[in-house]
């Protein structure tokens, strides 16, 4: 018999509020003592094995702060290279500043 997402997430909110032991929430819902710790083993956060762990929140925050400015200073020397191309590219040459040229 299967049993909804429902039910198996409220067989364990309640055992986890009435701090229910798997043998008694089994008794009182009338399931298996084994169905019931599969359950609450599907509910658990484990990392997947061979994959590295999920970053913290935590973590994400302080490498951002540690390489925001980075970033930024990257992306802006790369903005205003390509700005001063297209400037240098497109500028009429009457707004452009001339060099002093000496004479020999």
């Amino acid at each position: 018999m299967g049993y909804s997402k429902d039910f198996k997430d409220k067989v364990i909110e309640i055992m986890a509020r009435d701090q229910l032991s798997v043998r008694k929430a089994a008794q009182h819902f009338g399931v298996c003592t084994r169905t019931i710790q599969l359950w609450k083993k599907s509910t658990e956060n484990r990392p997947i094995p061979g994959r590295p762990s999920k970053i913290s929140k935590e973590q994400i925050l302080k490498d951002v702060e540690q390489y925001l400015m980075i970033i930024l200073v990257n992306g802006l020397s790369v903005l205003v290279s390509v700005h001063m191309q297209y400037l240098m590219r497109y500028m009429p040459q009457e707004y452009r500043v001339k060099k002093d040229v000496k004479a020999s």
